[in-house]
């Protein structure tokens, strides 16, 4: 389980807003495939704003993996994810995205029983957002990198990056602490 809490703005000139959200796993027993459920709560930061709520589910396949966490080791993956989110105000906007990317990962040993694992995910996105003024669709191509150090305790690191490629959008950038209980 993921607990998670964000900060954003979409440029220096808007206002940071406020996101909280948890995100549950279950591996599959097929294609070395984890399941993922998530539901967030947007608040905008304007005192007179309505919020947003979402949801989302994500499915993440490994289809092909070479090596040993003990040894350098690499692996490619499919990832493809579902959602959708509804403003609370009196628009009835209503929002829906959904993505696909192939997920190329190394590893390998570091100080001690720790190691650094990255990723790159190249992919494309087709997003649809309901307004008054009408129903507007588009399909972007994106990309995500990811940087994380596992101590073998189960303490890990992550930093990680999101784009979406187009003409002066924004590059979301992450970072996180978490532990698995071995």
């Amino acid at each position: 389980m993921w607990l998670r809490y964000g900060r954003w703005r979409y440029n220096v000139a808007d206002a940071i807003h406020y996101n909280t959200g948890v995100t549950v796993f279950r591996q599959l027993p097929f294609a070395s495939s984890e399941l993922s459920l998530t539901g967030a709560y947007l608040s905008l930061s304007c005192a007179t704003c309505p919020s947003w709520i979402s949801g989302g589910v994500g499915l993440q396949s490994t289809i092909l993996q070479s090596g040993d966490i003990n040894e350098l080791s690499g692996s490619v993956g499919l990832r493809t994810d579902v959602g959708g989110a509804r403003y609370r105000g009196s628009s009835q906007t209503t929002a829906a995205s959904a993505a696909g990317s192939v997920v190329i990962g190394g590893d390998l040993p570091f100080v001690g029983e720790s190691h650094l694992s990255a990723t790159v995910s190249p992919g494309i996105a087709v997003g649809r957002i309901a307004l008054v003024d009408g129903i507007h669709t588009g399909a972007r191509r994106t990309l995500g990198a990811a940087l994380a150090w596992i101590n073998s305790s189960g303490l890990a690191v992550n930093l990680g990056m999101q784009r979406i490629v187009i003409a002066g959008g924004p590059t979301e950038l992450g970072a996180g602490i978490g532990w698995n209980r071995q």
